[in-house]
Order: C-alpha cells, then sequence, then structure tokens
C-alpha cells in the first residue's frame, strides 16, 4: 500500500505519520509543499584524524550525539551489491542511528524494513523514485540508504530506546562511499546548474537518486533550518551499516519504490542471522 504523510500544517490528521518506508512514488506530499533553496547543497563534515567514536557519544539505545553539541547528530549509512557487475546482482541498504550493546530491540522500523542493533535496513528497490527500472549497483545503494536516512530524520526525527526525541540542527551522514561523500558535496552543484550532464556530456548517472537526496536536503534546511554534512570516514568504522547492508540484499524483492511487499510486516532479526 502507498502512503501518504499528512504534515499538521497541511493535512487533516494532525501528528499522524505513517511508519512505512517512504513512498516517493508521487504520493508522498509534504515535500512538494515546502519551496527549497535551490542554492542550498551540503556540506562536506572535516574532522582530520578524528573518528566517529572520538567526537560523538555511542551509547545503548541513544542516538549518536556529538561531545561538543547535543543538537549535532551522526548517522551511519551503507549499501551493498555482493554480486556487483554479475548475474543476479541484488542491492541491499541500512542506516544505523541508535548505540546498542547488540541486543535487538523494537524500534518502530518503517513496515518492510528489517531492524537489529538500532540499524535498520531493507532490500533495494528494483525501480528508482520515477518507477523506471534500474540495474542495481553499490552505488544506487549507497544513495539509496542515504535517501532512507534522510526520510527518516524528517518524518520521524531521531529517538531513544524510550521515544523521547532529539532535537538536532545538524546532521552528519557518515558513509564509506566517496562516491556519495563526493556527489553530494562537489558533483551534485554542476550537475544541478548544467542540467544533470557529466563533463563528457552525457547524462549523471543515478540521477533519479541524486535528485531526490538533494530535495530531501533541502527540505530539512529549508523547514527546520536544519544543515547536512558528508563525512567519508574508513570502511572499518562502518562495520555495523555494512554487514547489514549486505544481509539485507538477500531479503525478498521489492519491485515498488518505497512501497513493501503486501503484508510485510517489520521483522527483527537475531544477531546470529547477520
Amino acid at each position: 500500500m502507498a502512503m501518504v504523510l499528512i504534515d499538521p500544517k497541511f493535512g487533516s490528521l494532525k501528528n499522524y505519520h505513517s511508519l512505512e518506508i517512504p513512498d516517493l512514488s508521487g504520493n508522498e506530499k509534504w515535500i512538494h509543499h515546502i519551496p527549497a533553496d535551490p542554492t542550498y547543497f551540503p556540506e562536506r563534515y572535516s574532522a582530520p584524524g578524528s573518528s566517529p567514536r572520538s567526537l560523538f557519544k555511542h551509547q545503548d539505545g541513544k542516538p549518536f550525539t556529538a561531545h561538543r553539541d547535543s543538537h549535532e547528530v551522526l548517522v551511519y549509512t551503507d549499501g551493498a551489491c555482493p554480486l556487483n557487475g554479475q548475474q543476479g546482482i541484488r542491492g541491499g541498504c541500512a542506516f544505523v542511528y541508535l548505540g546498542s550493546d547488540d541486543n535487538p530491540r523494537p524500534r518502530n522500523p518503517p513496515l518492510g524494513a528489517y531492524v537489529i542493533h538500532g540499524a535498520y535496513f531493507f532490500r533495494l528497490e528494483d525501480v528508482g523514485p520515477d518507477s523506471f527500472k534500474y540495474e542495481p549497483t553499490s552505488n544506487r545503494a549507497e544513495l539509496r540508504a542515504v535517501v532512507a536516512a534522510l526520510s527518516h530524520a524528517r518524518t520521524k526525527m531521531f529517538s531513544d530506546d524510550s521515544g523521547n526525541h532529539v532535537e538536532f540542527s545538524k546532521l552528519v551522514i557518515a558513509t564509506d562511499s566517496t562516491y556519495v561523500v563526493d556527489g553530494a558535496t562537489t558533483w551534485c552543484k554542476t550537475w544541478d546548474f548544467n542540467g544533470w550532464l557529466r563533463s563528457s556530456g552525457k547524462p549523471a548517472k543515478n540521477q533519479d537518486l541524486w535528485k531526490l537526496l538533494l530535495e530531501r536536503c533541502r527540505t530539512l534546511q529549508k523547514e527546520k533550518s536544519q544543515e547536512i554534512a558528508y563525512w567519508h570516514i574508513p570502511r572499518e568504522e562502518n562495520e555495523l551499516a555494512e554487514s547489514v547492508a549486505k544481509y539485507a540484499a538477500t531479503r525478498p524483492p521489492r519491485l515498488k519504490f518505497g512501497v513493501p511487499l503486501s503484508g510485510n510486516m517489520p521483522i527483527f532479526i537475531d544477531p546470529s542471522q547477520v
């Protein structure tokens, strides 16, 4: 079933939010009501010699907030295609925003997603937000994971195990993908200006997801003055997101973008399965 987010500002049902993975196939209304700033682009997070654990608190059941500023929140993202470039390829996506002691707990994940260790993860859809079919790649899975994290930040905010919301003014996306970081902070500026064409004159790849990512960032910045920054981290510092993204690639196919399989409820995975 497709999802319609009803924002209290525009909808008739106050405080209603679906828990499904956001449906971006045209039925999600909130983003179109907010005039985005076309000049806003996310920034690159620079912290030479530092690691996520040195700069952000990692406490069981709580969002990763910065030691220096509790309104700065980090989320780990990753995407995986175990058979990248081969026949039968499929992708998985994940984002992690809660610390964990390795004991899985219910966290109200989106329908059609899975949850473990404070991570949400799901199989990469067979189609994009424009309803066209795309071949799964590692880059697409990485991008889709970020879009999901941004959507989660907008629709559910960040809350701990007790349901206490964490208000934030800056969201740091931590990823081991140079493709995501360079694209979001540098390439998108050029593509957005020249009609999403590369220097060769060919269309930018994955522009359906790049446009959506940029739209998400601009909406968060416009609606709540939240800044978005992208931080390239070593792969070994992103192990949890990587492992569950790989596991997500083994889950059942998802034929529509943002829409779970019929009757597919959240599944709480035992750590030994990942």
